[in-house]
């Protein structure tokens, strides 16, 4: 593996410095038959998504260190997906579609950024006091309290569901 490595690395180097570009690449899983090389291309693929799913160029990722992509990535039923992002941002999802507000952006980089409240207003451009609005607004549509601890990660799973959704549909 680490011939592979030093490979890729060397393959996103050189098109760094000839092409001004980077590259991303997905690994999929060694298998012993050749009769299994579109199983590990299509995991390669999905790897590609779950990097495209964090914004995030210039990685090398194989499938089965997707973290929570990996796993997101094992349920079949999309529905079921869809159905979970529904329950736990749905009212947040309407609101935004309804009146053009970013809502479920906020919480996501809320999230994203711990629940730190600065870090947060200067990742999306808006005054904290726009921020601390947001979040008020956010906290009466859910349908739970964002200060419990299992909310929040069950909030954080539907937006990774949700952007999985989103790259992979």
């Amino acid at each position: 593996y680490k011939k592979t490595d030093q490979l890729l690395h060397a393959v996103q180097d050189n098109a760094k410095v000839s092409l001004g570009t980077t590259v991303s690449t997905g690994l999929g899983s060694t298998y012993p038959h050749l009769s299994q090389f579109r199983q590990s291309a299509d995991e390669a693929v999905q790897a590609l998504h779950f990097i495209h799913c964090e914004k995030k160029t210039g990685l090398i990722l194989s499938y089965k260190d997707g973290g929570l992509y990996y796993l997101i990535s094992q349920i079949p039923d999309p529905a079921a997906l869809t159905f979970y992002v529904n329950r736990m941002l749905g009212p947040l999802l309407e609101a935004d579609a309804a009146s053009g507000s970013f809502l479920c952006d906020t919480l996501a980089c809320y999230l994203d950024f711990g629940g730190n409240s600065t870090k947060t207003a200067q990742n999306l451009f808006i005054h904290r006091n726009t921020l601390a609005y947001r979040l008020n607004k956010i906290k009466e549509l859910l349908p739970g309290d964002i200060k419990d601890s299992l909310f929040l990660s069950e909030l954080q799973i539907a937006h990774k569901v949700r952007k999985y959704l989103e790259i992979t549909s």
